[in-house]
């Protein structure tokens, strides 16, 4: 860790010398500073750059440029997204050095402001294959006997492309938690909690993270997620912003006691088709009309699919909409000819009841395993 120098280092000529990997705590202190640091980079070298500043309440917009020793601007970074917020930090990621030499990174307010609150530390290291993992919300509800879901996305980093297993720890009294994965060629996983029967009410703030195998290095990563609070906007749509604690809860009985899959295994070959029968208790008086689905939705966007690839649900074969004081639905999956080979891919069966235009009320099945298998390929 360094501190930015006091001497002048307002132009690549008078550019800070640093080593990777190290992080740099420096302040663009005027209108129109530029922040200048050279470091020396191999060929084939993969370094990623990264800003915190606004993330940190600091006042700067920053924008890094980096160079070559010819003067060339090789990357340039504004905004970049965090989550599902755009933040007025830089990054730039996993940049592969062209030739051996020296390379130069330069930082500055995007609208040429400095200051005593204009702080940053600029992180240079060594790319290393990580993610992140983003929760959809802040919070999940259970009552007893039945089961709420999470899900939980992926954001790949630095050329990252394996599965990753998602962890709960610190589970309220009486409720159980099924976490799923996220598939290799997928964004999203999720976890299942249930609530037993007789589980007390309570609450707990519970940790949830993911962990994967580093394919250079075999090593476990392991990397927490982070919760999202949901917000719902003037005409309907959904945000988010994000929050330190995911809170896993137990109610009362609601509108929906008890959510239950005829079979909680299935097999799924090219062109085939498989119907899960869905039997659910509605509380005494409770006439409104419930909707299934395998796809977390709302509105026209998709927040949550962890189908394997390949595999959708087919709604002409499906009933999917209960209403008045039916309990019985059923959901149909079918497989196309693009499925790969899966084993126990966990799927959340959910129970949607609407609360009012845009918010519904969700309740979650017990896990239900989707293994695909596809068509042998003939030798040649």
């Amino acid at each position: 860790i360094l501190l930015e120098s006091a001497a002048d280092n307002n132009d690549k000529e008078h550019a800070q010398e640093i080593q990777i990997p190290a992080v740099i705590n420096g302040r663009v202190s005027s209108d129109a500073d530029i922040d200048y640091y050279q470091f020396e980079a191999k060929k084939g070298d993969k370094i990623s750059f990264e800003i915190i500043a606004r993330r940190r309440q600091s006042m700067l917009d920053s924008y890094i440029v980096l160079e070559n020793s010819a003067g060339a601007q090789l990357k340039t970074a504004d905004d970049f997204q965090f989550g599902r917020r755009t933040y007025w930090d830089s990054r730039i990621e996993n940049f592969v050095v062209p030739a051996d030499g020296t390379y130069y990174i330069a930082v500055y307010d995007r609208h040429l402001r400095g200051g005593a609150e204009f702080v940053y530390a600029l992180e240079i290291a060594h790319s290393q294959p990580s993610f992140e993992l983003l929760l959809d919300t802040a919070k999940t509800l259970t009552a007893p006997g039945t089961g709420g879901v999470v899900f939980c996305r992926v954001k790949r980093l630095n050329g990252f492309a394996g599965e990753v297993q998602l962890h709960v720890s610190g589970m309220p009294t009486g409720v159980t938690a099924f976490a799923g994965r996220i598939l290799a060629d997928a964004a999203d996983g999720c976890i299942i909690f249930q609530a037993a029967k007789n589980a007390p009410l309570g609450a707990a703030n519970v940790r949830i993270y993911g962990t994967a195998v580093d394919g250079d290095a075999e090593e476990v990563v392991e990397v927490d997620a982070l919760a999202h609070q949901e917000t719902y906007m003037p005409g309907g749509g959904r945000n988010h912003f994000p929050v330190k604690v995911h809170t896993v809860s137990v109610q009362t009985p609601s509108d929906i006691q008890s959510l239950k899959l005829s079979t909680q295994e299935i097999t799924l070959r090219p062109g085939e088709a498989v119907r899960i029968d869905v039997e659910m208790i509605r509380a005494e008086g409770f006439d409104k009309n419930i909707s299934l689905d395998v796809l977390f939705k709302h509105l026209s966007s998709v927040w949550g699919d962890t189908l394997p690839k390949g595999v959708t649900l087919d709604g002409s074969k499906s009933k999917i909409l209960i209403t008045g004081k039916e309990t019985k639905g059923h959901i149909t999956l079918v497989a196309d000819d693009k499925i790969e080979k899966v084993e126990r891919q966990q799927v959340s069966v959910m129970a949607n009841i609407s609360l009012n235009f845009v918010m519904k009320a969700t309740y979650s099945s017990l896990p239900l395993f989707i293994t695909t298998v596809p068509n042998e390929v003939e030798p040649e």
